[in-house]
């Protein structure tokens, strides 16, 4: 039965040291739950950088590009500029599997 990573993570209430416990019991290496803890963390930086660059690009859209569009103003550098942070985001989001595994 897969466990629930919120009831490894301490901010959310789980308990990580009793699922140490339990694999120990187990005869397994207890060092892994730090691994999953590890894994999960960079995952969440990971999730976290996407979520405020994805931020960016929709304010980069709303409050610059679209009203210089509307008033038909060139806008290329802006378009070049929200080009690169999706082409990050892009980069994150082909990480994040490998985090992951």
């Amino acid at each position: 039965m897969p466990i629930d990573i919120n009831s490894l993570r301490t901010y959310k209430g789980g308990a990580p040291e009793l699922y140490r416990q339990y694999m120990q019991q187990r005869f397994k290496d207890p060092t892994l739950v730090d691994a999953v803890l590890a894994k999960d963390e960079a995952w969440r930086e990971i999730r976290a950088s996407i979520d405020s660059l994805r931020q960016q690009v929709n304010k980069l859209q709303k409050e610059v590009i679209a009203p210089k569009k509307k008033a038909k103003e060139p806008c290329e550098e802006e378009v070049k500029e929200m080009k690169s942070i999706q082409a990050e985001i892009k980069r994150l989001e082909a990480e994040l599997p490998v985090v992951a595994d």
